[in-house]
């Protein structure tokens, strides 16, 4: 037999409906409040996984009667084996299990993630290593405040109940199960619900009393004011435990977000303004995301991508980049991936037509660059393919001549 996997979650809160009423007792009234109460709040469990070992025998000729004994006492030790299991999913406890879970899944995620990005490339790792860190923060800040939540939201039950105000537990049950989308909701919501609580304790003295008479007689009233005298001080404390579980559920929240995140199958599509939409090119969609890496973007806000090939087919760690600004060299991060730029230069400064001598593009640049950035009079690319040093000329070529004109660059 396969192995199981079973999700418990357990309440004993709620009423048992009946066809034929029951007349009400003492005892059965104290019995319901502490089953509602602190045994409740006591035995919750929530989500918690048990996990059964699979059963198998090979080999062996026996009676179904057997087989169907074995099976019953295998299943049955498993279950007696993962008892721990629901006593460290208790919400009473903080569910230290599933906080466990979460650090597990956060910490093998952190490196794991990294490992997987080595094996691709720099850029990945870099991009794998953050995802891994992401991960870690946020299973690791969500588990604890999720696990503080659960601890302070029984407690908030339990002072719910021992209110006796039918009222008050249903609009308590209704502001806890308002969705919230933000962080800052979440907290403005808990802030909230300390207000009410306090408000209610305090108008309860006066409310309750007189809504009891006016139900009940005179015995409803006295029974008002206890009630009205046990919600001042419950009230109040129910709603700051609120106040801190909404608040640290709102913190899991947030540290979770990132985990459904929906991811690109593919880069972006590239439109050269020049010449509106034409079909998807994986090349031209590489070019746009590499030119909004460099210097963080800062020259994607104002140029227009035109071309950029890598200087050797084998190592792609060092490439040469047109835009219809700028020309840049640039080289791979060995490390931390990312590009850095061994030197920029403005097209305007480009004072004739790029030329090969050797294995170099050489192209030359005003005098006044030189004079501020002491680095000569010419840039050099170099590149073992000739084919590549062509072909980016060409590029810079039509470039100039297109910014001669005054027109924008079409591919």
């Amino acid at each position: 037999m396969l192995p199981k996997q079973v999700h418990l979650s357990f309440s004993p809160r709620g009423t048992v409906h009946r066809a034929t009423p029951q007349t009400s007792s003492l005892q059965g009234d104290i019995l319901d409040l502490l089953l509602n109460s602190v045994g409740a709040t006591l035995t919750e469990v929530k989500d918690v996984e048990i996990r059964l070992a699979y059963f198998e025998r090979r080999g062996i000729l026996c009676r179904w009667q057997d087989l169907a004994t074995d099976i019953h006492s295998h299943y049955k030790s498993q279950v007696v084996q993962q008892v721990y299991v629901m006593v460290l999913g208790l919400d009473i406890l903080g569910n230290p299990y599933g906080l466990l879970k979460d650090f597990t899944r956060g910490l093998g995620d952190f490196f794991y993630e990294p490992y997987l990005g080595s094996i691709k490339g720099p850029d990945e790792f870099a991009e794998s290593l953050a995802r891994g860190a992401q991960s870690l923060l946020g299973h690791v800040i969500g588990g604890t405040a999720g696990a503080i939540s659960l601890v302070t939201g029984s407690l908030g039950q339990t002072l719910s109940v021992l209110t006796f105000d039918d009222d008050y537990r249903k609009k308590r049950q209704q502001r806890m199960q308002l969705p919230s989308t933000s962080l800052p909701e979440s907290l403005f919501t808990a802030s909230k619900t300390f207000v009410q609580g306090v408000v209610l304790g305090l108008s309860g003295v006066v409310v309750q009393p007189i809504t009891g008479g006016q139900q009940e007689g005179v015995e409803g009233f006295f029974r008002g004011i206890g009630k009205g005298l046990l919600g001042l001080i419950t009230k109040p404390a129910g709603g700051v435990m609120d106040m801190v579980s909404m608040a640290f559920d709102g913190i899991r929240r947030a540290a979770e977000m990132g985990e459904s995140v929906v991811l690109r199958m593919r880069l972006p599509r590239y439109i050269n303004p020049a010449e509106g939409l034409r079909p998807y090119s994986p090349y031209l969609s590489s070019g746009c995301h590499l030119l909004e890496q460099v210097s963080k973007g800062h020259y994607a806000e104002t140029d227009v991508y035109w071309a950029h090939a890598a200087l050797s087919p084998h190592d792609r760690t060092r490439v040469a980049s047109v835009t219809d600004r700028h020309l840049f060299l640039l080289e791979k991060g060995r490390f931390w991936g990312g590009w850095i730029v061994e030197w920029v230069i403005s097209v305007d400064d480009v004072l004739t037509v790029p030329h090969i001598q050797g294995h170099n593009l050489v192209i030359k640049v005003k005098q006044e660059d030189w004079i501020l950035n002491f680095a000569g009079d010419e840039r050099y690319i170099q590149s073992d393919d000739l084919q590549v040093l062509e072909w980016l000329k060409d590029k810079i070529e039509k470039v100039l001549l297109y910014n001669m004109r005054g027109k924008p660059c079409p591919l």
